[in-house]
């Protein structure tokens, strides 16, 4: 069991705690005060407080509840998406996964703690993705020629050329992990 697991268990543990701590003396402090506040002639006027404080805690934990649910829901539609081959999304989802990882890029390049080599490693592929969409063309050397997906291939070379694509980004990321691996393993494990 992972470490995080054992805090989060543990954590559910104490919150379940708490609200059971708070239902067993909650009601009788909120009755003992509303007699005192009744003697006074504040009575209604306390309830009427306990209610809307009651209604503003709930509300806002639910607020929380669907924020962190929709988050948690989002997070999973995106890492299914990850996990799809490109030659199974749609133009429109590969664009926004581009797009998605190039405001990745941008966010770690702007981080104060990423290292300016990495900075100058990134700003390049950055650069060359950003000219390649703009100019709208694919071309993919694949079996010693390039070829165009202009509508006159058939369906079964897009599909090995898309292939070719995976495997030729599977080798750069895997070359560019390394390569960062190799130059920074040091300065990690001290």
């Amino acid at each position: 069991m992972k470490l995080s697991q054992s805090i989060s268990g543990a954590l559910l543990i104490v919150v379940a705690a708490f609200f059971g701590l708070a239902l067993v003396y909650l009601p009788g402090w909120v009755l003992l005060n509303y007699e005192r506040a009744a003697k006074l002639g504040l009575g209604w006027l306390y309830l009427a407080v306990v209610i809307l404080g009651a209604s503003l805690l709930i509300g806002s934990a639910g607020w929380t509840f669907w924020k962190l649910w929709g988050a948690s829901l989002a997070k999973k539609k995106r890492k299914l998406r990850r996990n799809k081959s490109p030659s199974e999304l749609t133009k429109g989802q590969q664009e926004s996964e581009i797009e998605e990882n190039l405001e990745q890029v941008e966010r770690l390049s702007q981080e104060v703690a990423t290292e300016d080599q990495l900075k100058n490693q990134l700003a390049p592929l950055v650069k060359e993705i950003e000219q390649k969409r703009e100019a709208q063309t694919l071309e993919i050397v694949s079996f010693g020629g390039i070829f165009s997906l202009d509508g006159e291939d058939s369906l079964e070379i897009k599909q090995r050329i898309a292939m070719n694509i995976g495997q030729i980004n599977h080798n750069r990321a895997r070359k560019l992990l390394f390569k960062l691996m190799e130059q920074n393993i040091e300065k990690w494990w001290d």
